[in-house]
């Protein structure tokens, strides 16, 4: 009697469809497949083999002759029916969508062209639940990702087993855990003829409403059928118990369909046969746990989201941090490690071309050891790296013959740890947090709790992202928003009480899969007493006891010969004691031995110890103890060979070497034998040190990720004791820091109260509408007012309404409204008990302690100022006055003195011419100090009266080219130049604003004061140089003359100051006096650096911006 299948007639569920996956050598396994198909299955099959693009396929016409089956070419539009094949199309991709078939064009599909991952995916997100996977012989990786998604999605995974004639896809899918059921072709087709019958309607019956549904695993809870949910907790209890890992909170609907698809694979009827069957059978807990750990995961996961890492969140975690601070970015959930990787690759390709850029550190945390031992291995198939970016593939991974390899560089970046979010002590300080569906297998209250480890984690502004169908919800006090859509959230600092993560310590795992104790261990005496009794039958050979980690327990006879201790630490270990020859059979034998339990014996075995060789026999015999338990053996050893035996005697007329060649041939072959055993260990070593290796960085990041915890852990406890201690004290530290706020603003005001009243300027502080709320005394003593008569008023009503001006109600209006303020308002008034005053006022926004924003004003009574200013500008203009006329003096009193001065000169003239002839030499000599002295006093007057002119010369100010001021002052001397025989030279002369004819004659003064004090040593030099600085050129007059001492560098510049005698040299005193009133007139300096029989330099300066001041007729310097 045929049974029933399950259609959508029957159930009104959706009836189930069969994908099947194959490539190379997949019709023998198709048609093996088909051999054992029923046609009533109530189940649709898609067939989907790689098939040539450029060629019609001939897969239904062969395929047609071995089956009943309808057939049809899976052409778009199709509509799926039960219990019909559909076979795929060439140069196509194929998906389904509400059971309907669609197709596209090849080129429109991924590269690599993945034809069984592209429909597998499409059937996970159609038909959840109500699907079978199907992967036979095939070369290439296709179909792996295809099944992981069907798996997730709560259907049934089935691979070819080594039967397949190319086992790269099915080999591949079961070791990415992607497979349930591991069959030749022709059981997995009765299998699935089995799940019809039995495992689907099980299912249904167990559960309809579930199997009714499209519902995908997240989706909303719903109503627990059957309503006894005992079996459920009891399963949960027992997965907890095993391997430490609490379900209770996770949603219902997770927990549902992963135990009803147990339920499916096992054929059993009910939830509590399958509570009987997994109490019985502890390793299939292990294939539960791993059906509810979901790991499904890809590289580049949701374009989106990695799309706004380098614009949205990495900017915000790189701004401002030193290179010393690393980022640390933590993926909960991590599964088999491409988010990890994909985060990674990003923040490396943001930070590239960074001149300091900070460190990463990357953690993956999940609690599938499996998923983690993926991460770790960074070895991925070419189908799962399709999504990344071909610049970043080429930089990032390594190509290897099964896929692509993660690049070191990045490998060392990451820390994969196991570690449960749920209940584990979270990782500390951490910038960004990515946990991307993972909360959507969680219950609300479990979420709550994640969110609490999340935010306790997180560095302040640290940033959380989650999945396209998960969000914040009730824990949006602990994170804002910054985009919604991409899901990014941002740490906020909240002053609800959010409580602590879990401080749950790791869990000790109680198995119940531990084989049954022995009744009792066997002591080390035990050992040696069964050895005794054995090596009592013998003869007593040379032997040594050891353990099942072949450490020497005891050693028994002469040894020597045989066993000799390796240089370096100590160690006891047997193979540590013999060459390699030696040891590699050795442990050959104990293998042997420990297998069978018998001894084992090894005969001739070439043993050498330096330049000798020898042949020993050992036996390996296992020490049986009364329950048969073999905890020890006993290896017994003796000579096989004392000595390399020679060749008989040759015969006559044989070769003397022959028995030599004898020995050199057994020689050989026992190095051969010797070196071929050292090259298998060397070998053995090798693969070895390879596997401990990966150990050692598995345990490396083991350490690193219970290193992590531990700081946490610490930082945790110490929090949990300060909140705890806040907790017990908290209204009492409410009120000592009101206590203290209230004095400390106490004590605040009463500084301020000091600070106000001690100051010397009258203040005022108003309120809002402008009352008087505070008058320093400063004010009150000013303005002779009392407080009584002052608080409490408005500013416009003080006194006899002085304070009443519309301009300045205005200003003090505007303040608080917006926050302006005003300076030096000058007020001018007739007060009314202090009398005419002139009042500055500066007023401000006070906001501070006080609740409300006030006005603070200062008043700076500014009359005596303005009467001493006035003071000084009457001062000024006087002094003006009168230097004006001593000038006018000097020039009038200069002019009267030509007058009498031409008269003695021309009288004098007329003697000479008259009476010269009658002069005796004493009187030719009066008469010549006669005119000597005119003519000084005529030169002197002139001197007097040029410098009295310097001061009404102002206006006279133009942008002069000092270089032609030069030559000017260089033509009146040219006499003067040529009588001395001196050499001018010159720099380039910059264009200055000065008076050009008192910049001529500063010259011709400086030069004529070079040309007079020569030296007669050397020939007479004299050079003109301008150097720029800032604001100003500085000009130098240098010579090679007769220097002079510094003591007499302020001096020269006096009127009638003379270094020298006149008769020595000729002068009035007057030139520098007067070219330093010239560069004053200027508003610059002048100075004078000399050395006795060197030389002098006369520098002065010139400002480059000046300005005219029309009171002193002189430059100033802007």
């Amino acid at each position: 009697m045929s049974p029933e299948p399950l259609t959508a007639a029957s159930d009104g569920a959706p009836f189930p469809i069969v994908g099947v996956g194959s490539s190379a050598g997949g019709l023998d396994a198709l048609t093996s497949f088909l051999s054992k198909l029923p046609t009533n299955t109530g189940m649709a099959f898609v067939f989907i083999q790689h098939l040539d693009p450029t060629h019609d396929s001939q897969l239904p016409h062969i395929l047609s002759r071995l089956t009943s089956l309808p057939i049809h070419p899976a052409n778009d539009g199709v509509e799926l029916l039960p219990d019909h094949i559909y076979i795929i199309t060439p140069n196509t991709s194929l998906t389904v969508e509400q059971g309907i078939l669609r197709t596209a064009p090849r080129d429109e599909a991924p590269k690599p062209h993945l034809s069984i991952d592209f429909f597998f995916q499409s059937l996970a997100r159609a038909r959840p639940g109500r699907i079978i996977g199907v992967v036979l012989s095939g070369t290439g990786t296709d179909g792996t990702l295809g099944l992981a998604a069907i798996k997730a999605s709560g259907g049934l995974t089935f691979a070819q087993d080594d039967t397949a004639e190319h086992g790269g896809m099915p080999k591949h899918a079961i070791e990415n855990g992607c497979v349930d059921v591991v069959l030749p072709p022709d059981e997995i087709a009765q299998e699935i003829e089995k799940l019809a019958h039995n495992g689907f309607p099980a299912i249904r019956e167990v559960l309809p409403v579930l199997a009714g549904t499209d519902d995908t695993d997240g989706a909303d809870d719903i109503a627990a059928l059957p309503e006894d949910e005992r079996p459920i907790s009891a399963i949960i209890d027992m997965v907890r118990t095993r391997v430490g890992i609490d379900f209770s909170q996770y949603r219902p609907t997770t927990i549902k369909r992963r135990l009803l698809r147990r339920l499916g694979l096992l054929n059993l009827p009910s939830l509590a046969e399958y509570e009987r069957y997994i109490a019985g059978h502890p390793e299939e807990t292990t294939a539960l746990v791993k059906d509810l750990l979901i790991n499904v995961t890809s590289f580049y996961r949701d374009g989106a989201t990695f799309a706004a890492l380098p614009t949205l969140i990495f900017p915000a975690l790189t701004k401002g941090r030193l290179s010393t601070d690393p980022i640390r970015i933590w993926v909960a959930g991590c599964s088999t490690g491409q988010e990890v990787y994909s985060i990674a690759i990003e923040l490396l390709e943001y930070l590239r071309g960074s001149p300091s850029s900070p460190s990463i550190q990357m953690f993956g945390s999940d609690i599938s050891e499996w998923a983690l031992s993926r991460a770790r291995a960074g070895c991925y198939s070419a189908a799962a790296v399709t999504d990344i970016p071909p610049d970043r593939l080429a930089r990032y991974f390594t190509i290897e013959p099964l896929g692509y390899r993660i690049h070191k560089s990045v490998r060392d970046l990451c820390v994969f740890a196991k570690h449960d979010v749920t209940a584990d002590v979270p990782f500390s300080k951490i910038d960004l947090i990515s946990c991307r569906n993972l909360l959507i297998y969680l219950a609300p209250a479990l979420q709550a709790k994640v969110f609490r480890t999340f935010h306790f984690a997180m560095q302040p502004g640290g940033m959380l992202l989650l999945g396209s169908a998960e969000s914040v919800g009730r824990s949006s006090h602990m994170f804002g928003t910054v985009d919604e859509k991409k899901r990014i959230f941002k740490k906020m600092q909240t002053t609800r009480h959010i409580g602590l993560p879990p401080l749950t310590i790791k869990r000790e795992v109680n198995p119940d899969m531990q084989p049954p104790a022995h009744p009792s261990t066997p002591t080390v005496s035990d050992f040696q007493r069964a050895a005794d009794r054995i090596v009592l039958g013998r003869f007593a050979p040379a032997g040594v006891l050891i353990n099942e980690s072949m450490d020497i327990i005891q050693f028994r006879g002469q040894t020597h010969s045989f066993l000799e201790p390796a240089q370096g630490e100590a160690s006891l270990h047997l193979l540590t004691m013999v060459p390699f020859g030696v040891a590699d059979a050795l442990k050959s034998a104990i293998s042997e031995a420990i297998e069978h339990k018998v001894p084992v014996r090894r005969e001739r075995v070439p043993m050498r110890r330096g330049e000798h060789f020898r042949e020993i026999a050992f036996e390996v015999i296992p020490v049986l103890m009364p329950d048969g338990h073999a905890g020890s053996f006993l290896i017994l050893l003796e000579e096989q060979d004392k000595t390399i035996p020679t060749a008989p005697s040759a015969p006559a007329g044989a070769p003397a070497h022959d028995a030599r060649m004898s020995a050199d041939a057994r020689e050989v072959l026992q190095l051969r034998t010797e070196l071929t055993a050292a090259t298998g260990h060397i070998q053995s070593l090798g693969e070895q040190n390879r596997t401990l290796a990966e150990q050692l960085r598995a345990a490396t990041e083991e350490t690193s990720s219970t290193n992590e915890e531990f700081r946490s852990t610490n930082e945790e406890l110490q929090t949990a004791k300060e909140e705890v201690d806040a907790t017990n004290e908290e209204l009492i530290t409410v009120n000592e820091e009101l206590r203290n706020s209230n004095q400390s603003l106490a004590k605040t005001m009463e500084l301020t109260a000091a600070i106000v009243e001690t100051m010397r300027y009258p203040l005022l502080v108003l309120d809002a509408e402008l009352n008087v709320e505070s008058a320093n005394l400063a004010f009150l003593t000013a303005f002779r007012v009392t407080a009584e008569h002052t608080l409490g008023r408005r500013i416009y009503q003080l006194g006899n309404g002085q304070w009443d001006i519309p301009e300045l109600r205005r200003l003090l209006e505007d303040i608080l409204p917006h926050n302006s303020a005003f300076d030096d308002f000058q007020v001018t008034h007739d007060f009314s008990k202090i009398g005419r005053r002139t009042m500055l006022m500066n007023a401000r926004r006070l906001q501070g302690v006080l609740p409300q924003p006030r006005i603070v004003l200062v008043i700076a009574d500014i009359t005596e100022q303005n009467r001493v200013a006035d003071d000084l500008k009457s001062t000024s203009q006087e002094l003006l006055r009168s230097n004006a006329e001593l000038d006018q003096f000097a020039a009038v009193a200069s002019h009267d003195l030509q007058e009498p001065l031409r008269m003695i000169s021309n009288y004098i003239q007329l003697l000479e011419r008259g009476y010269a002839a009658t002069f005796d030499d004493k009187a030719r000599l009066y008469m010549g100090f006669v005119t000597s002295g005119a003519i000084r006093m005529s030169v002197m007057i002139n001197a007097i009266l040029a410098y009295s002119r310097l001061g009404h010369q102002g206006s006279g100010f133009t942008l002069a080219e000092s270089d032609i001021s030069l030559h000017n002052a260089l033509a009146n001397l040219k006499h003067k130049i040529e009588e001395a025989k001196a050499t001018i030279t010159e720099d380039h002369l910059p264009k200055v604003i000065a008076n050009a004819e008192q910049l001529t004659q500063l010259f011709q003064n400086l030069i004529s004061n070079a040309l007079k004090f020569r030296s007669d040593k050397r020939p007479a030099t004299v050079h003109v140089s301008a150097v720029e600085s800032e604001h100003e050129w500085t000009f130098a007059v240098a010579d090679n003359g007769i220097g002079m001492e510094q003591e007499h560098f302020g001096k020269i510049f006096q009127m009638f100051q003379r270094l020298n005698s006149a008769k020595q040299y000729p002068g009035t005193g007057i030139g520098l006096a007067t070219c330093k009133k010239i560069v004053e007139h200027h508003s610059g300096r002048i100075w004078v650096e000399s050395q006795l029989d060197v030389g002098s330099t006369f520098s002065f300066t010139l400002p480059k911006s000046t300005t005219l001041s029309s009171a002193s007729g002189r430059l100033t310097a802007v």
